[in-house]
């Protein structure tokens, strides 16, 4: 009876180690499982030199249904910018989609921008036709054409866990509106953004847009000099009037209003709340009314400036005693102190513990 128990005792260790090797067996090759598909992920990944030979001309890569297979998982190191589009036409041979046509325009334009002035920065374009190649479109869950998204270079820290592809990797999303699809300074912007570096672009001169405003403004201009002016001068209006009328007019220039219409900043910026911000944080003029309020300020500011230097000249002492003098004198420096306080306090707000302010 001893013997048996000890002959069973025996066995069972047996057993026991005999269990112990076939789950070392099994760990052993899940081990190598994971590291050959680690290795299939990382060599899945091409190399600069593997998809040059697929680049147009204009160093671009036009997706394929055979290429999307090869591609989608991505070239390491480099961004890449992907566009979807649709060439196809309608039944009169116009586009189906003509800002996507304008819109790949602007993507030339500023990838020279870029190719120019940051030769060294690693990126890729791909151009996929919609219909061309409906499985990117389905893996990507793709609803509304134009399409642009940017990805940034692929984490290799993350590619045994999470696996790269167009489908299911992290990108930027550009906003496409037709606002913006010839717009190659807001397209610049973004890219710029993305990538963390500084283009500088310059528009094309608008011959259009100028003939537009010089032929309006002469036209203008003409119009008040021999119609209304003559009118005005039989009136008897006094020339303060016509200057003041004239300032005004000169005003949404010298505020800036220009600039930011040319700029397309918005002229007023609302906060979450819905609520009107008047400064915005920061150096920078950030939008349109901000601007406008400041540029009155130093209009302001330099109107009363002159002022008191035109109080001093003979012309004026001429005209009026030493009381009315002291009096204008004290309301010029008055309004000229605080409105210099008030324009100190404002950048205050934009820039927190300024030193000079008081």
């Amino acid at each position: 009876m001893y013997q048996r128990l000890i002959f069973n005792t025996r066995s069972v260790e047996h057993n026991i180690d005999h269990f112990g090797y076939i789950m070392k067996l099994r760990l052993n090759i899940l081990v190598y499982i994971a590291a050959i598909v680690q290795c299939a992920c990382v060599a899945a990944l091409l190399q600069s030199n593997d998809i040059r030979q697929y680049k147009d001309e204009h160093e671009i890569i036009h997706v394929t249904e055979e290429l999307y297979k090869e591609l989608q998982y991505g070239v390491e190191g480099e961004y890449s910018v992907l566009y979807i589009t649709i060439y196809s036409t309608n039944e009169d041979g116009s586009y189906k989609c003509p800002m996507c046509l304008e819109f790949e325009e602007t993507i030339h334009g500023v990838q020279e921008i870029i190719k120019k002035q940051r030769p060294d920065i690693p990126i890729s374009y791909y151009i996929v036709d919609a219909y061309e190649v409906p499985s990117l479109i389905k893996d990507m869950g793709i609803e509304n054409v134009p399409h642009l998204v940017v990805y940034p270079p692929i984490n290799m820290m993350k590619q045994e866990t999470e696996p790269f592809s167009w489908a299911k990797g992290q990108f930027y999303q550009y906003e496409l509106t037709p606002d913006h699809s010839n717009d190659v300074l807001h397209f610049g912007d973004f890219l710029a953004q993305v990538l963390n570096i500084y283009i500088e672009v310059e528009e094309d001169f608008d011959t259009g847009k100028f003939m537009q405003y010089f032929v309006g403004s002469t036209i203008a201009f003409v119009f008040l000099k021999k119609v209304i002016w003559p009118i005005v001068k039989k009136g008897n209006v006094s020339k303060i009037i016509m200057m003041i009328i004239a300032f005004s007019i000169m005003l949404p220039s010298l505020t800036g209003y220009k600039f930011t219409q040319m700029n397309r900043i918005p002229l007023i910026a609302r906060n979450d709340e819905g609520n009107i911000m008047y400064f915005s944080g920061g150096t920078g003029w950030q939008f349109g009314l901000e601007m406008f309020t400041v540029s009155l300020m130093y209009i302001g500011m330099g109107v009363l400036f002159i002022s008191l230097i035109i109080l001093k000249s003979d012309f004026i002492q001429e005209k009026i005693n030493e009381k009315v003098d002291s009096l204008l004198t004290l309301l010029f420096g008055y309004a000229l102190f605080y409105l210099f306080s008030y324009y100190i306090s404002c950048f205050d707000i934009k820039s927190p513990g300024y030193a000079y302010g008081y």
